[in-house]
């Protein structure tokens, strides 16, 4: 007996001391109404895109042989394909032919044809004088001897010979000299030819295509292997100068927004690495079926990790604005389908709907349904209505 009053007593010192336990207040942290200067940040998603993608053409006919790889960053004047060009290079070779022969001529005639058209003249010269001279004596003789006429006719027309030879010959001697007919036309015939290999140089040339800026391959459009012909894109190419990234935004947040102002972009790709970058410009109008104003965002220096495309969280800092009522966003909970926090009241957990407005870093503002006195829970994890409460600490 004695046994069991004592288990009987132990048993109700501890449901005694149980709903004592229960009956003892929580200890909760709390906090009143903060006015505090309300700073949002707007968050939107961009994405990456070049304002100039290029596209890259052949600039000759022929078989591709190598091609530059998608993704691949390339500098200004970097080959990106290879062509074969037979046809181009036998007319490199007829043309480079065709200089020679020129070169050539025009060497014959100064150190050949000209000495030899000088040497004629001066043959043609002596010949003319001798018949001058001849003609002259058969002419004296004529009054003191019998001179025929016949002779003094034969005379005067190997004269009139010997002077049409060296007119010939003085004649093509100026067609040979500098600043001569002849002299030019082969200058020109070897311009000619210097001009069409030129011409077959470039076309070999342009066999090798080269990136006309900086940037990053994008897309193949063709394949090594394939016949090309001048014209045909090979290739499309971002240019790396004109990156930039776009966002829209809902166009109430117009009167926050500015040029210059700072942001912070995160790859969704790459969440650990945030980098700086700020507005370039804001579209001056706005999409009327959607609603939202385009941003253009630029950066000092862009990450290598971007490509054309990538999503991009983008976070602008909004401007300060007058002090407003704020909480803990860890206060605010729903009841019943209803937003509200609870309240400390005569040492009683009690529920108030209030209604929340904007959320950043950390606190909402609250718009009604508390006044600056009543003592709000931070953290009311698992309160029940009347629950005993007891405020932790010194609630501001």
């Amino acid at each position: 007996m004695k046994k069991t009053a004592v288990v009987i007593l132990l048993v109700l010192l501890t449901l005694g001391g149980i709903l004592f336990w229960r009956q003892l207040p929580a200890t909760v942290p709390t906090e009143r109404l903060s006015p505090l200067p309300f700073r949002q940040s707007i968050v939107a998603t961009g994405r990456v895109q070049t304002e100039a993608t290029l596209p890259v053409r052949a600039e000759t006919d022929g078989l591709l042989r190598q091609l530059a790889a998608e993704g691949r960053a390339v500098q200004a004047g970097e080959v990106l394909a290879e062509l074969d060009d037979p046809d181009g290079a036998v007319q490199l070779a007829q043309a480079e032919a065709a200089v020679r022969v020129a070169e050539l001529n025009l060497q014959r005639l100064a150190q050949q044809e000209r000495p030899q058209t000088l040497l004629q003249r001066d043959q043609a010269k002596v010949l003319r004088q001798q018949a001058q001279r001849q003609f002259d004596n058969l002419n004296e003789l004529k009054a003191t001897q019998d001179v025929s006429a016949d002779a003094l006719a034969a005379s005067r027309e190997t004269l009139a010979l010997r002077d049409n030879d060296l007119k010939q010959a003085e004649l093509r001697l100026a067609a040979l000299q500098e600043g001569g007919i002849d002299t030019r036309s082969r200058a020109a015939a070897l311009a000619q030819a210097r001009e069409q290999a030129r011409t077959a140089q470039l076309r070999q040339s342009r066999a090798r295509v080269t990136s006309p800026v900086a940037g990053v391959v994008q897309q193949r459009l063709v394949e090594p292997g394939e016949r090309v012909r001048a014209g045909d894109s090979l290739l499309e190419i971002s240019a790396a100068q004109g990156r930039e990234v776009v966002a829209d935004l809902d166009e109430r947040w117009l009167p926050q927004l500015a040029v210059g102002q700072a942001a912070t972009l995160v790859a969704d790709a790459w969440p650990d690495r945030p980098f700086p970058a700020q507005i370039t410009r804001i579209s001056p109008g706005i999409d009327s079926v959607r609603g939202t104003v385009r941003l253009r965002l630029g950066a000092k220096q862009w990450p290598d990790f971007l490509r054309e495309g990538l999503t991009l969280s983008v976070q602008v800092a909004g401007q300060d604005e007058a002090a407003v009522p704020t909480v803990a966003a860890t206060a605010v909970q729903q009841l019943a389908g209803q937003t509200g926090v609870w309240l400390v009241q005569d040492g009683k957990a009690v529920f108030r709907p209030v209604r929340p407005g904007r959320k950043a870093d950390g606190r909402v503002e609250v718009l009604s349904g508390l006044t600056p006195q009543e003592v709000i829970v931070s953290n009311p994890v698992g309160l029940k209505a009347g629950q005993s409460l007891r405020a932790s600490g010194k609630t501001p």
